[in-house]
């Protein structure tokens, strides 16, 4: 049976030292997740998309002579702090109106801004960074898998809401409480995050 794609990049990494772009399509040619991709730039993307989501390998170089090699444990604290202050920014902007408040300027900060932004959780907007409708769902490691169980009338609140917050984005407005653009693409998950959200700040003061 054949490893899941991080797994199988980790130990190629782990054998080679360090590999390119191109060596790990080569090399992952007949992965289940890489022989579906109709073209080289898809499966360098999926490529991409694996390394960066996972812990375990960090990319060095320029764009067009970048190379991976396996995290060190050194390497692998620092990730995880830049993981743990981009959560800390998202969730001090979302009570902010959107935009990001900076706390310091170390390198771990704009490690973590750089993170954002590579992502489109966060943007540009005049002088302010400030969270696209992605930030609702972000989160910088990996997310929990959960199922609860609703009454049907919840559900089917949930329902109207997507299509409230559809409205919202179609019109080009802001979630009323939060002064946000809405997620990109209205799941039960981001509504459920939106509707978290307002409660959050709603009971702050209790």
């Amino acid at each position: 049976m054949m490893k899941d794609l991080e797994d199988e990049i980790v130990e190629l990494l782990d054998y080679n030292g360090e590999l390119n772009s191109d060596e790990l399509c080569e090399m992952l040619g007949e992965h289940p997740r890489i022989i579906t991709c109709p073209n080289v730039r898809a499966k360098r993307e999926k490529i991409r998309r694996t390394i960066a989501k996972s812990d375990r390998m960090t990319r060095f170089g320029s764009t067009s002579n970048s190379y991976y090699k396996l995290t060190s444990d050194f390497e692998v604290k620092d990730r995880e702090r830049i993981f743990d202050i981009a959560n800390q920014l998202i969730d001090s902007a979302v009570k902010n109106e959107g935009k990001l408040i900076l706390y310091n300027q170390e390198q771990l900060e704009s490690d973590a801004i750089d993170l954002l932004m590579r992502r489109r959780i966060i943007v540009e907007s005049g002088e302010n960074l400030i969270c696209t409708g992605k930030a609702f769902t972000f989160d910088s490691r990996k997310r929990l898998q959960t199922t609860h169980n609703i009454p049907m009338r919840i559900n089917q609140r949930i329902i109207k809401l997507g299509e409230k917050m559809d409205y919202l984005r179609e019109n080009g407005k802001t979630i009323p409480g939060l002064d946000m653009i809405p997620p990109e693409t209205t799941t039960r998950s981001a509504i459920i995050c939106v509707a978290l959200e307002l409660l959050d700040m709603k009971l702050e003061s209790v």
